[in-house]
């Protein structure tokens, strides 16, 4: 999640994300959710979180198209769709190469990445089908 407001710009780190949801990470989601006209609260349902996910997936985020890949995959969040599982973990797995092979990365987005790389790589073997295009629809959002 905290990835994924990074990539939609609601928040902007210097150590990276902790898999925490504190404070820095309800107040990326309360900015979010009044970006959007709606009321600020200090969650997401599971709709919502899904949504933001898929909306840094559609901008190429390597983390949140790595977790939109698990997703389908496993049934969790949307129907289980082998299909959409291997053109998201694809898509991630390209877009990370493409990211850490630029200059541009802050220091701890370079780590954090390092560290989702392995990951990545693994699931995509798994996942990754020949008869699958890449650029298969993943994700609708509004």
């Amino acid at each position: 999640m905290q990835f994924a407001l990074e990539t939609l710009g609601y928040v902007s780190f210097v150590n990276g994300p902790d898999n925490d949801y504190g404070p820095t990470t309800r107040s990326a989601v309360a900015r979010m959710q009044v970006s959007k006209g709606e009321d600020p609260t200090a969650a997401l349902t599971n709709e919502e979180l899904r949504e933001t996910i898929c909306r840094a997936a559609l901008k190429d985020d390597p983390v949140s198209l790595y977790h939109v890949a698990l997703m389908y995959k496993s049934g969790a969040g949307f129907p289980q769709n082998d299909a959409k599982a291997a053109a998201a973990i694809s898509r991630s797995e390209t877009a990370m190469i493409a990211a850490l092979g630029g200059d541009s990365l802050p220091d701890w987005k370079r780590a954090a990445y390092n560290g989702y790389a392995p990951k990545i790589r693994a699931t995509a073997k798994e996942f990754k089908r020949p008869d699958v295009d890449a650029e298969t629809s993943i994700c609708v959002t509004p």
